[in-house]
């Protein structure tokens, strides 16, 4: 059986129909990879707001000495910017992923890397979902590109 058709409902469906569900079958392959990426970054937003958000109440318990709540303050507003560009990255990677849009993946891309350059420390953690991005930005435009050329 060929990967991609339907056999069993063949009868029932317009071939018109049928090329429309194939389509929508290959586009939902092709961008699996931002969708991963999407689904890993948004992840890794909320864990990392959660974190922050409990180092930030923690820093202003009554009982907490001022010294602890300078520094809760400052570890969050270091972090700010690279929690604001891994938050932006994902959206758009949601956004690419939806849209099959390569050029949005490479932004979201972008992002990933410059909220890793800004804050290093958790430049593990937005390797995987850069790297993901990269390589769907990269399948997206090749099959365009395979496309306009058929």
């Amino acid at each position: 059986m060929k990967q991609g058709s339907f056999p069993e409902i063949k009868q029932t469906i317009p071939h018109s129909k049928l090329q429309n569900i194939d389509r929508l079958h290959k586009k939902d392959r092709c961008s699996i990879l931002l969708f991963l990426s999407s689904i890993i970054g948004i992840a890794y937003s909320v864990f990392i707001v959660n974190y922050f958000m409990g180092v930030g109440n923690q820093s202003m318990a009554s009982g907490s000495d001022i010294g602890r709540q300078i520094g809760g303050l400052i570890a969050v507003t270091f972090v700010t910017p690279h929690v604001v560009l891994v938050s932006l990255a994902a959206v758009a990677n949601g956004i690419a992923w939806y849209i099959n849009n390569g050029w949005v993946a490479l932004t979201s891309s972008v992002l990933y890397l410059i909220a890793g350059l800004i804050f290093i420390i958790y430049l593990p953690f937005i390797i995987l979902p850069m790297i993901l991005s990269f390589i769907g930005f990269m399948r997206v435009n090749y099959k365009k590109s395979k496309k306009k050329l058929a």
